[in-house]
């Protein structure tokens, strides 16, 4: 087995990603749901995988009187506000930004215009309550977060969310991003694919300036970025903040190589857990079912592999892990095709059954589970059941998930979470995932810090690292 051990020097930097706001009357005769947003401008400085973006945005109110409204914006999901300021009178206002919803969205959220807003928010969102916006008057708004980046094989990504084309359906009379890219490995490419009309303003080896600007703009569709950088040998990011107010804290990204020869990568006991619940029926189910006979493509037969599918109860394809050699991926792609819809969602008892299926640490074990997010799952039980580290990889499809408990089942089973919408490309993204966890180059790692007042540490439990993905930690 390799260990790793990183030593980390402590020094000062600052950090930061993206989304489109709206405001939304809360007065039902208001002759829209929406005050017009005129204008949006984004600033993103992005630092390695970490970016900070700052969202200024005017909307009008377009009626004869004033009008009380509630500014939402949707937050990535690991994004955090950081700062917002409003103006009211001509004067500069802070707003004090709390864990929790400070205004609602008018109306139930049940149905109609305001059902969309609300699904477009999400779970992340930021809400704030503006007062008393004077007839034919401009509300400007700038709110800043941070957030982290996508990143896998060297191509770090960007997302800002635009699409709201179901409700909004007037144009912008002005959008406008500015993109600053700082980076330690050498930029070799960039591209904004969603808007391809862009200025470059700097181009070098380690830093980046675009711009994109467009008069009477649409947002039908979200603002996409990506850049490339040379990553032939293990890199790290660290960045560190002191407030005023805080003891401070600190991010660290260790990627490593983008490509590793198979003598390089430890062998995987991989167990796929596919929920087949009645919430999974049709296009779910079927894209799940292809992604993971997708994925048996990429396993070798030094791996070794099983198939839970898992309902009211549980049925495994083997009674333990088998070689992934030819005729095995092919019985077990048959066994795929003939998956149906049943009721129920017992992951708990699923996830016993595989880790049972886990007999030592030979291998990189991992349990990749595809599920409608519902289930009577304990995490701590979880983890107290996984005695050989095996990573464990929530993938929640759909809208009703109980995150929390999938966040925590991971967190303390060295993985993570990844969420797909019922209408994304389940298959490519599943696929996307299965192939970052492909190839493992280190395992069981170890921690040494250079000093001692350090809390707050997550995760909790170090996972394996894997070739052209990156190690994520703060504290």
């Amino acid at each position: 087995m390799k260990t790793c051990l990183f030593s980390l020097l402590f020094v000062f930097a600052s950090m930061s990603v993206f989304a489109d706001g709206l405001l939304v009357s809360t007065d039902e005769s208001y002759p829209n749901y929406f005050l017009r947003n005129r204008l949006t401008q984004v600033t993103v400085k992005i630092h390695g995988l970490l970016a900070e973006t700052e969202v200024y945005q005017e909307f009008k109110n377009e009626w004869d009187k004033s009008v009380d409204a509630v500014y939402s914006f949707p937050l990535p999901p690991d994004a955090r506000a950081t700062e917002f300021i409003y103006w009211a009178d001509g004067k500069v206002y802070k707003a004090v930004l709390e864990v929790r919803e400070q205004a609602t969205n008018p109306g139930t959220g049940q149905g109609g215009v305001i059902a969309e807003v609300n699904k477009y928010i999400g779970r992340n969102g930021i809400k704030v309550a503006l007062r008393n916006i004077k007839p034919g008057g401009i509300q400007k708004v700038k709110l800043f977060y941070v957030s982290r980046c996508d990143y896998y094989a060297g191509q770090t990504s960007y997302r800002f969310p635009l699409a709201t084309k179901d409700f909004i359906t007037t144009p912008l009379d002005h959008l406008q991003f500015s993109i600053f890219v700082e980076s330690g490995p050498e930029i070799s490419g960039f591209d904004i694919p969603s808007h391809p009309d862009f200025t470059v303003v700097q181009n070098e080896a380690h830093a980046l300036h675009l711009e994109m600007i467009q008069p009477k703009a649409y947002t039908a569709k979200d603002f996409e970025f990506t850049y490339t950088t040379n990553q032939s040998e293990m890199g790290v990011d660290f960045y560190s903040v002191a407030n005023d107010t805080m003891d401070g804290h600190f991010v660290l990204n260790v990627r490593p190589e983008n490509e590793a020869a198979d003598a390089e990568v430890f062998p995987r006991r991989i167990i796929f857990m596919l929920g087949n619940s009645s919430n999974m029926f049709g296009y779910k189910l079927d894209q799940c079912v292809k992604a993971v006979q997708t994925s048996l493509a990429l396993l070798n037969e030094n791996d070794r592999f099983n198939i839970l599918v898992y309902n009211y109860e549980v049925n495994a394809w083997q009674t333990t892990p088998v070689a992934a050699n030819a005729a095995n991926i092919e019985a077990a792609n048959d066994y795929l095709d003939a998956i149906q819809s049943q009721w129920g969602s017992r992951m708990d008892l699923a996830l016993e059954a595989a880790l049972g299926q886990i007999a030592d640490d030979a291998f990189v074990n991992s349990i990749v589970v595809l599920s409608d997010g519902r289930s009577p799952i304990d995490p701590r039980a979880i983890e107290t059941a996984n005695v050989h580290q095996a990573g464990i990889f929530p993938i929640g499809i759909g809208d009703d998930l109980d995150r929390a408990r999938l966040e925590m089942t991971a967190a303390l089973n060295y993985g993570f979470v990844t969420y797909f919408d019922e209408d994304d490309n389940i298959r490519a993204g599943v696929e996307q995932l299965l192939y970052k966890i492909s190839r493992p180059i280190l395992k069981d790692m170890v921690m040494e810090f250079g000093r001692a007042d350090l809390y707050d540490i997550l995760p909790e439990k170090y996972p394996s690292v894997y070739a052209g993905s990156y190690f994520f930690m703060t504290g």
